[in-house]
């Protein structure tokens, strides 16, 4: 028999079994759910990014894949992969809104380019700022 004693598998010829990727998340709408987001999707007067959040769930409840809604949508698969996520755990056109940011962190005012403000975790009392 041909190669037998000399150390071969008999799978030799065979490709490894293929790791199946994770499954992205499944969006099933409801025909009411699905009319409000197409309004936004359509809007001409909603701001820009909640436009592209509506139409990747959109897209998502269709079935693309993340990697097709990316390339679609001009945008990093993680992106989609957020915003995907959080549609599918916790629903509705208010999870894809902005969020406010951490109470830790400020932000310098407009016009304050030169300011740096360090957002510690350990409270307000510990802030330092720091001019460039």
């Amino acid at each position: 028999m041909i190669g037998q004693g000399r150390g071969l598998s008999p799978d030799l010829g065979r490709k490894p079994p293929r790791l199946s990727a994770p499954c992205a998340r499944q969006i099933i709408l409801s025909a009411t759910e699905r009319r409000q987001l197409k309004q936004i999707a359509y809007s001409r007067t909603a701001p820009y990014q909640l436009v592209i959040r509506v139409r990747i769930v959109l897209d998502a409840a269709h079935g693309y894949s993340n990697a097709t809604i990316a390339r679609r949508r001009g945008v990093h698969i993680d992106t989609v992969r957020l915003w995907r996520g959080r549609y599918d755990s916790e629903r509705g056109v208010k999870s894809l809104a902005d969020r406010a940011p951490a109470d830790n962190c400020v932000r310098p005012a407009h016009g304050h380019l030169g300011l740096f403000v360090a957002c510690a975790s350990s409270g307000p009392q510990q802030r330092e700022t720091h001019a460039a």
